[in-house]
């Protein structure tokens, strides 16, 4: 079953969803995109205030939709530090594709937890 919860933010409402624990969607709005039961989530809430005070540390992510290549990508950019940026070139070399910079592009932009993958 998957629950979420919505937390305002700085920046609007965000809906986070959540299935065994783990984040498995984050959406800007009041919806997660997603076949899902709104519920109060005091841990998603944490979770949000911390990302937005600056660290937010370590969130668990469910991540199983997503192809192995696409969780390697994710995986190269959930540790880029706060304040710092890398090209999709980079981040396709980090992830031992060299030359598939478009191929991170689409990675991206169907990130399902932009919230907690930048």
């Amino acid at each position: 079953m998957i629950l979420y919860d919505v937390v305002e933010t700085p920046v609007g409402p965000c809906a986070v969803a959540v299935r065994g624990g783990r984040v498995c969607a984050a959406r800007f709005g009041r919806a997660p995109g997603l076949p899902a039961r709104r519920a109060r989530l005091p841990e998603v809430r944490r979770w949000v205030r911390a990302f937005f005070a600056g660290g937010g540390g370590r969130v668990p992510l469910d991540l199983g939709s997503a192809s192995e290549f696409e969780r390697a990508v994710y995986g190269v950019v959930r540790r880029i530090p706060p304040g710092r940026t890398m090209t999709y070139g980079e981040a396709a070399r980090k992830a031992r594709r060299p030359g598939a910079a478009r191929a991170v592009g689409r990675a991206m932009g169907r990130n399902p937890v932009c919230l907690f993958i930048p």
